[in-house]
């Protein structure tokens, strides 16, 4: 996932220039991820009770991008489908898993097809 204005990396990069190879990343444990396989759906704030689970997925890789100003990456893994697979996408079903990332001051997300198996 890419992503603007995820905070402050450490060391810092200078204002309008690319990033170096390799890249500052940001603190994974301010970082964590909600995943709804309800098709179509917006990115959701899961709210506090979850967010302080210890089984909330956390992104494998926060950081910027190697080449680009101010563009952020965050990798993460795809969980199985909760019981049903995924449905298919089609013309009706533009996402069937929507992955939001919840930084420390907040939160957006992007609906994503992934393939049923």
């Amino acid at each position: 996932m890419y992503a603007f204005g995820l905070g402050r990396t450490s060391p810092l990069v200078t204002s309008g220039a690319a990033t170096p190879n390799p890249p500052p990343q940001l603190p994974l444990d301010e970082f964590s991820l909600n995943f709804d396989s309800t098709p179509n759906a917006p990115p959701s704030f899961p709210g506090p009770s979850l967010r302080e689970n210890a089984a909330v997925p956390a992104p494998v890789y926060v950081g910027l991008v190697p080449g680009f100003v101010g563009l952020y990456q965050a990798n993460f893994v795809v969980p199985p489908a909760p019981g049903t697979p995924y449905v298919t996408c089609d013309g009706s079903i533009l996402s069937n898993l929507t992955v939001t990332l919840l930084g420390p001051n907040s939160y957006d997300g992007a609906g994503i097809c992934v393939q049923p198996q």
